[in-house]
């Protein structure tokens, strides 16, 4: 891990919270249980110090709400994952592929995204997941 890496770390309020590496401090023993990661929370600014096994690196926002499919993303555990379906429901886009396998959110709203031109645009397509001229859509899958 190096300065100024992006970052989660375990949050008891968020579940995951981002933040940057902002100091590295080495283990005075021969064990690295005593070894810490300084990482700067984005939120509060806050600096805290965890093990390197409570901290997991950060794809760049821009990644994350970008991908139609998770599966390209850099790094892909549970934060990374839950990150991007947030920033990309926000925009409106409540599919997202991982692989074969689609990922739905439900935005707790009516979408333009049901209608018959939808239908037949993704009909039209076929069920090609490897061709993503469209975005993901239930419509690619049904």
């Amino acid at each position: 891990m190096e300065i100024d890496a992006l970052v989660w770390v375990p949050d008891f309020n968020d579940v995951w919270a981002s933040g940057k590496v902002v100091g590295l401090r080495q283990a005075e023993s021969s064990s690295s249980i005593d070894a810490r990661i300084e990482i700067c929370l984005d939120a509060s600014g806050q600096v805290v110090a965890l093990t390197p096994e409570e901290v997991l690196l950060r794809n760049p926002d821009r990644d994350d709400a970008e991908a139609d499919d998770l599966i390209r993303l850099p790094h892909l555990h549970e934060p990374s994952i839950l990150s991007a379906l947030v920033q990309r429901a926000t925009k409106g886009n409540v599919y997202t592929h991982t692989g074969p396998i689609l990922l739905a959110v439900n935005p707790y709203r009516k979408l333009p995204i049901y209608t018959v031109d939808y239908v037949n645009m993704y009909n039209a397509n076929g069920l090609d997941l490897s061709s993503k001229r469209l975005p993901p859509h239930l419509y690619s899958v049904a």
